[in-house]
């Protein structure tokens, strides 16, 4: 039986990085190829802006990097609508995590009723189910 998953952007580049990193539980969800991978744009923004300003580094460029994952994962990518940014206005705030993009993929996986996958706790608070 397949469902649906939305990878968050540090899943998805352990993905591609080091999928070590990932959980057990993570890693059959991923090698099942009934289910539905799902990935937002946010991601793909916020990859792009780490490797720009020095705090992450691809062993290839970031275009190849990203089209080659999406294609052999088979991920749905989703551009960020209107719904998904204002979506972003009912979750919480919480002090110690407002993550932009974090709250971009939190407020796309409720609105679609997506699990994340996703190596971050703080989902959670944003009632968000997901695999850790």
């Amino acid at each position: 039986m397949s469902q649906e998953y939305l990878l968050d952007t540090c899943a998805f580049l352990f993905l591609g990085n080091d999928p070590r990193r990932l959980s057990k539980k993570q890693k059959i969800v991923l090698e099942n190829w009934e289910n539905i991978l799902h990935i937002s744009a946010a991601s793909a923004y916020e990859i792009a802006t780490k490797v720009r300003i020095g705090k992450l580094r691809l062993a290839k460029n970031t275009v190849d990097f990203w089209n080659d994952l999406v294609s052999e994962y088979e991920i749905q990518v989703h551009p960020i609508g209107v719904g998904q940014a204002l979506a972003v206005e009912h979750l919480p705030l919480d002090s110690e995590h407002r993550d932009p993009f974090d709250r971009l993929i939190a407020g796309f996986a409720r609105q679609e009723g997506l699990t994340v996958i996703t190596t971050e706790e703080d989902f959670q608070f944003y009632g968000c189910r997901i695999l850790t």
